[in-house]
């Protein structure tokens, strides 16, 4: 991601331990700006993207390390160049583990995600971080395991909404009323296991793809709007 210095940063695996690196991109230079090294602090095996707050630092997660080994979220600082645990998804009174999506940020400026285990069912929640107070909340959780062996990205789209897949099915989430919502399920329809995530077109509709289905075997593409679900070969 570009981040308001106009410098590029990401995540990776590997590093001198093995678990992860943090790094600069400034299109002449590649800066490697930390490495995951103690389980406990620093987490281990970061996941997808980082997003960058109003407050100019950058924000992520790992799927393993901190307190219990079940993933933490972190902040650095580009300014400082610091590296800090914000919140352990082992030992919190939330109930959160192991989470398995890149941070979003919303329009609101809060930061969201989704976690594997923990919540009411114990299948998983979608979380909602404040950068700004450092509060870390559980806005709602899955009625059944939101297990993928990807991890997942969210989007926002134009209506305010934030959409996202899991193993079985398209989600919606709404962090105005917190509601979260079933809109496709694909496992009940025997039409595979979804991508990675959707993406919003021009014409307003969301796009994706299964990576098989049980019929043929062979990806599909699907367009979804609130009122209609399609899928093409």
């Amino acid at each position: 991601m570009q981040a308001s210095d106009e410098n590029f940063y990401g995540l990776a695996s590997g590093g001198t331990y093995g678990r992860g690196t943090l790094y600069k991109y400034d299109l002449t230079t590649f800066t490697m700006l930390h490495e995951f090294g103690s389980i406990t602090s620093d987490g281990s095996s970061p996941i997808g993207a980082l997003a960058q707050t109003a407050n100019g630092k950058l924000y992520g997660v790992t799927a393993n390390g901190g307190d219990g080994d079940r993933g933490i979220l972190f902040e650095y600082d580009p300014l400082l160049s610091t590296y800090t645990k914000k919140y352990d998804f082992s030992t919190n009174a939330e109930n959160i583990q192991n989470v398995f999506s890149p941070l979003l940020r919303a329009s609101n400026g809060k930061l969201y995600g989704v976690t594997l285990f923990g919540g009411t069912n114990g299948t998983g929640v979608v979380f909602e971080y404040d950068p700004t107070s450092g509060t870390m909340s559980v806005r709602a959780s899955f009625d059944s395991q939101a297990y993928s062996s990807n991890s997942i990205n969210l989007i926002q789209a134009s209506n305010g909404k934030i959409y996202g897949m899991n193993a079985t099915t398209l989600f919606e989430f709404d962090p105005g009323s917190f509601a979260l919502n079933t809109k496709y399920d694909f496992g009940a329809n025997n039409q595979g296991t979804p991508g990675y995530s959707v993406a919003q077109a021009p014409n307003g509709k969301l796009y994706g793809l299964t990576l098989e289905d049980g019929l043929t075997g062979k990806s599909v593409l699907f367009e979804y709007e609130s009122y209609e679900f399609n899928l093409f070969s």
